[in-house]
């Protein structure tokens, strides 16, 4: 019984569990441009006697960087 308790615990941590990521989209002579991201999905259930709440703790972010190379003309 105890060994289903805890993966009732661990597997919808690791399932919420936010992970980020990132790309180079273009890089070419000192020009670049980088997208980042990231989403974290959290739901909270709360059952107390006759009353359940829910509270949705859900975002995304994103991020994109520009570096840009100016030339003297």
């Amino acid at each position: 019984m105890m060994k289903r308790n805890i993966l009732a615990v661990v597997i919808p941590a690791l399932l919420v569990a936010g992970a980020a990521n990132a790309a180079e989209v273009y890089n070419k002579n000192g020009n670049k441009l980088d997208l980042y991201g990231k989403v974290v999905g959290e739901h909270d259930f709360v059952t107390s006697g006759d009353n359940t709440n829910s509270n949705d703790n859900t975002y995304a972010q994103f991020v994109s960087k520009a570096k840009l190379r100016s030339t003297a003309m």
